[in-house]
């Protein structure tokens, strides 16, 4: 009896434990870059489609977006991206604010000045999970308009994005790992009981 209960306790941890470790492996991470040649844009931005970048942002609703499938991702809750501005026209007092949009929900937005000249600026966003059924539209898009004579800016091509899975244990899993906690408790309580009962070293008169 002890040696069958053993084994379905080890069965039943073996097997909660394995199922964690496949849901953790679910947890994982896409890798693309953004924008590229397979970008959309809106608005003012259009010169990407001839050119190594998209521009010029300068109008509220001038956008470039793409979808990316096959991600494998259930759910997304941190995006990493790196903003590559290769043309910055823009003069004192003017600025381009963007949102970072991700299947059209806005996980985090930034301001791009002049005097932040032209380079590479690296955003972490983290956010409740979007869930995406392993597909995912990324956009960029302006939020403001700039002053009539105070510029714009361009977004270079190729810049790479990471878009990460954090897993939620599921009930069923959850219940798995429980049974062989349950089964561990039983056996301890059952251990217990019989140490605390009294042993009689002789016979009774």
């Amino acid at each position: 009896m002890k040696r069958t209960m053993r084994r379905l306790v080890l069965a039943a941890t073996m097997l909660g434990l394995m199922v964690w470790t496949a849901i953790q492996a679910e947890a994982g991470v896409y890798t693309g870059t953004f924008p590229d040649d397979s970008s959309t844009s809106s608005g003012h931005v259009g010169f990407g489609d001839q050119g190594p970048d998209f521009g010029a942002f300068f109008r509220s609703g001038d956008q470039v977006s793409q979808t990316y499938g096959g991600t494998g991702l259930g759910d997304v809750s941190e995006l990493a991206l790196d903003v590559n501005v290769d043309r910055n026209f823009l003069h004192s007092g003017g600025f381009v604010d963007l949102d970072v949009r991700l299947n059209g929900i806005t996980v985090g937005s930034f301001i791009w000045t002049q005097a932040e000249g032209t380079g590479i600026r690296p955003l972490d966003f983290a956010f409740s999970p979007i869930v995406g059924a392993g597909t995912y539209t990324l956009q960029l898009i302006e939020t403001n308009n700039v002053p009539p004579g105070l510029g714009s800016i361009a977004i270079a091509k190729g810049s790479e994005f990471t878009l990460t899975s954090a897993a939620v244990p599921e009930p069923s899993s959850l219940a798995l790992i429980g049974i062989g906690s349950f089964f561990r408790l039983g056996i301890w309580r059952r251990r217990r009981a019989r140490t605390a009962q009294p042993r009689c070293s002789g016979p009774v008169r």
